[in-house]
């Protein structure tokens, strides 16, 4: 099965309803390797969290001796239908989704099922005609179902988004995380948002 049958279940065909952009988080570990060298982890769909609180849970029940970790604050999207929503980043590139160049009209119009949306992020068929370089990695692209109950803020154009990383006090303490300017930019995320409102809209009476 693919990753968006995995992700959408019986949910495939449901009519999209919205792309709202908001800022996201995603946990990091950092361990040492062989010669000095680091390697980064994440947990996948559970390292992707709404809030900040969430992701320091996830960072303290992974920690283990010699990790280190960090959030970041990440733009991402909020896909929705009338019965679910999902949350998609892409997070390593600094300008988030900023190299994706899918034909808005098959793949953002209100309506198309779901599973077209995310396939135009997460299905990497085709990948060569859905971004421009540098194209991000497939690992790159993480996302997961909401439940009920969690709000993301929306973003904001101009957003400064954070960033944090562990500092460890001792083993019966929680981490301490040091707080500092995140690298990630809202453009392109924002541009994906503003172009699916573009296609909301109805269309406009020929001038007479």
């Amino acid at each position: 099965m693919s990753k968006v049958h995995d992700l959408l279940g019986e949910g495939a065909q449901d009519p999209l309803r919205s792309v709202m952009p908001a800022a996201l988080f995603i946990v990091t570990r950092q361990r040492n390797a062989w010669h000095g060298t680091e390697s980064r982890q994440y947990k996948g769909p559970t390292s992707l969290t709404t809030t900040l609180s969430a992701a320091k849970k996830v960072g303290e029940g992974w920690r283990r001796q010699g990790s280190q970790f960090t959030i970041q604050e990440i733009p991402g999207l909020l896909i929705a239908s009338h019965h679910s929503r999902y949350a998609l980043v892409e997070f390593h590139s600094s300008n988030s989704f900023g190299t994706w160049r899918g034909d808005p009209v098959e793949y953002l119009r209100p309506g198309i099922p779901l599973r077209s949306v995310l396939d135009a992020f997460l299905d990497f068929t085709g990948y060569y005609s859905k971004w421009t370089a540098p194209r991000p990695s497939p690992d790159s692209l993480v996302s997961r179902r909401l439940q009920e109950g969690e709000i993301p803020l929306l973003l904001e154009p101009g957003a400064n988004l954070r960033a944090w990383s562990s500092e460890f006090i001792g083993a019966d303490y929680l981490i301490y995380w040091r707080e500092q300017k995140g690298r990630h930019k809202p453009d392109g995320t924002l541009k994906i948002a503003d172009t699916f409102l573009e296609l909301s809209r109805p269309p406009k009476p020929q001038e007479l």
